[in-house]
Protein backbone atom coordinates (compact mmCIF):
# COMPACT_ATOMS: atom_id res chain seq x y z
CA UNK A 1 0.00 0.00 0.00
CA UNK A 2 1.31 3.53 -0.80
CA UNK A 3 2.49 5.55 2.03
CA UNK A 4 0.77 8.32 1.09
CA UNK A 5 -2.90 7.04 1.44
CA UNK A 6 -4.14 8.51 5.16
CA UNK A 7 -4.14 6.23 7.88
CA UNK A 8 -1.93 3.68 6.51
CA UNK A 9 -0.48 0.83 8.65
CA UNK A 10 2.67 1.07 9.23
CA UNK A 11 5.76 -1.50 10.38
CA UNK A 12 6.53 -1.66 14.34
CA UNK A 13 9.12 0.63 15.17
CA UNK A 14 8.40 3.19 12.30
CA UNK A 15 6.93 6.40 12.67
CA UNK A 16 3.55 6.89 12.79
CA UNK A 17 2.11 9.97 10.76
CA UNK A 18 -0.29 12.87 13.07
CA UNK A 19 -1.70 16.40 12.85
CA UNK A 20 -2.40 18.12 16.06
CA UNK A 21 -4.74 21.48 16.58
CA UNK A 22 -7.52 19.99 14.31
CA UNK A 23 -10.06 22.27 13.92
CA UNK A 24 -13.63 20.75 14.13
CA UNK A 25 -15.77 21.76 10.75
CA UNK A 26 -19.02 23.86 12.42
CA UNK A 27 -22.62 22.52 11.88
CA UNK A 28 -21.50 18.72 12.53
CA UNK A 29 -22.59 17.64 9.32
CA UNK A 30 -20.21 15.42 7.24
CA UNK A 31 -20.07 17.75 4.18
CA UNK A 32 -18.78 20.69 6.45
CA UNK A 33 -16.72 17.77 8.32
CA UNK A 34 -12.97 18.70 8.69
CA UNK A 35 -10.88 16.08 6.56
CA UNK A 36 -8.52 14.09 9.09
CA UNK A 37 -5.20 13.78 7.10
CA UNK A 38 -3.12 11.40 8.87
CA UNK A 39 -3.35 8.33 11.23
CA UNK A 40 -3.01 9.96 14.52
CA UNK A 41 -5.00 13.23 14.76
CA UNK A 42 -5.73 15.58 17.63
CA UNK A 43 -8.47 17.66 17.84
CA UNK A 44 -8.52 20.71 19.86
CA UNK A 45 -11.15 22.97 18.53
CA UNK A 46 -14.81 22.18 18.92
CA UNK A 47 -16.78 25.37 19.12
CA UNK A 48 -19.84 23.81 19.66
CA UNK A 49 -21.31 20.17 20.57
CA UNK A 50 -20.98 17.92 17.63
CA UNK A 51 -18.75 20.10 15.13
CA UNK A 52 -17.38 17.16 12.86
CA UNK A 53 -14.24 15.47 11.16
CA UNK A 54 -13.85 13.10 8.16
CA UNK A 55 -11.84 9.79 7.68
CA UNK A 56 -10.13 8.98 4.79
CA UNK A 57 -11.46 7.04 1.96
CA UNK A 58 -11.46 3.40 3.75
CA UNK A 59 -9.17 0.85 1.84
CA UNK A 60 -8.71 -1.57 4.11
CA UNK A 61 -5.55 -2.29 6.36
CA UNK A 62 -5.74 1.01 7.83
CA UNK A 63 -5.99 2.46 11.27
CA UNK A 64 -6.90 5.51 12.64
CA UNK A 65 -6.55 7.14 16.57
CA UNK A 66 -8.76 10.41 16.89
CA UNK A 67 -8.98 12.13 19.95
CA UNK A 68 -10.91 14.88 21.29
CA UNK A 69 -9.23 17.19 23.69
CA UNK A 70 -12.10 19.69 24.16
CA UNK A 71 -13.22 19.49 27.95
CA UNK A 72 -16.92 19.78 27.12
CA UNK A 73 -17.93 19.81 23.62
CA UNK A 74 -18.45 16.06 21.56
CA UNK A 75 -17.13 15.92 18.09
CA UNK A 76 -18.98 14.03 15.11
CA UNK A 77 -16.86 11.55 12.88
CA UNK A 78 -18.19 10.97 9.47
CA UNK A 79 -16.74 8.49 6.77
CA UNK A 80 -14.83 10.29 3.79
CA UNK A 81 -16.81 13.04 2.21
CA UNK A 82 -18.24 11.77 -0.70
CA UNK A 83 -18.12 8.39 -0.32
CA UNK A 84 -20.60 5.84 0.78
CA UNK A 85 -17.72 4.14 3.72
CA UNK A 86 -19.69 3.25 6.52
CA UNK A 87 -18.81 3.41 10.45
CA UNK A 88 -19.50 -0.07 12.32
CA UNK A 89 -22.71 0.34 9.61
CA UNK A 90 -24.03 3.06 10.22
CA UNK A 91 -23.48 7.19 9.09
CA UNK A 92 -21.26 8.56 11.85
CA UNK A 93 -19.38 8.28 15.39
CA UNK A 94 -19.53 10.16 18.12
CA UNK A 95 -16.41 10.78 20.60
CA UNK A 96 -17.31 12.97 24.02
CA UNK A 97 -15.35 14.97 25.53
CA UNK A 98 -11.85 14.15 26.67
CA UNK A 99 -11.85 11.24 24.73
CA UNK A 100 -10.63 9.04 21.81
CA UNK A 101 -11.70 6.55 19.45
CA UNK A 102 -9.68 4.06 17.24
CA UNK A 103 -10.80 3.32 13.99
CA UNK A 104 -9.78 0.32 11.61
CA UNK A 105 -10.53 -0.41 7.84
CA UNK A 106 -11.48 -3.96 7.32
CA UNK A 107 -12.08 -3.63 3.80
CA UNK A 108 -12.85 -0.96 1.02
CA UNK A 109 -15.94 1.20 2.60
CA UNK A 110 -15.77 -0.49 5.96
CA UNK A 111 -14.82 1.44 9.10
CA UNK A 112 -14.93 0.06 12.50
CA UNK A 113 -14.56 1.76 15.84
CA UNK A 114 -11.69 -0.81 17.87
CA UNK A 115 -11.31 0.71 20.53
CA UNK A 116 -12.62 3.78 22.77
CA UNK A 117 -11.15 5.43 25.91
CA UNK A 118 -13.18 5.35 28.80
Amino acid sequence: MSASVPGTVWPIGTTRTFETDVAAGAGGTQDVATPLTMAFSRVTTVASDGDSVALPPAVGGQLMAVVNTHATNSVNVWPAIGTADTIDGGADDNIPATRAHQFASFGPGLWHVVATTA
